[in-house]
């Protein structure tokens, strides 16, 4: 049901590395924006190619009156212009959560080399006083 990467981060967190799994949380919320946006490009894509070939149909047709259709291709174009500039807004911001996304896989790798010292030298500073343990308890 989880994925290892989920299992050993819910371990960490219950050892006390909240920061950790805050991290991975925001990680997780940065791709599904990237992922999203991404989605909302690809059908504004979709729509500013439709709207290419409405263009192209209205300008070629010659059953129309003429001021029929320009008026028509004057509201299509102007549709174009403001689907354009939902494109270029989209595409920066995925430029925006790409780089988000970037600082946030360092830091999580940052902070997963970290809570790794930090249990290598928990578990040197257990064997130590384990140790000493022993031979209290020999001596006793």
């Amino acid at each position: 049901m989880f994925t290892d990467t989920e299992v050993i981060i819910t371990g960490f967190a219950t050892d006390g590395f909240n920061v950790f799994n805050n991290n991975y949380f925001f990680l997780y919320y940065d791709l599904l924006q990237v992922d999203t946006i991404s989605k909302e490009l690809l059908l504004m894509g979709e729509v500013n190619q439709q709207q290419k070939e409405q263009i192209k149909k209205l300008s070629l047709s010659e059953n129309q009156i003429p001021e029929e259709a320009s008026i028509q291709l004057h509201s299509i174009s102007e549709e174009l212009s403001l689907v354009q500039q939902i494109v270029r807004k989209q595409k920066a911001e995925i430029d925006a959560q790409a780089l988000k996304l970037s600082d946030s896989e360092v830091l999580l790798s940052t902070k997963d080399m970290e809570i790794k010292e930090l249990k290598k030298f928990t578990e040197n500073v257990k064997g130590t006083y384990i140790a000493k343990l022993k031979v209290i308890i020999r001596l006793c």
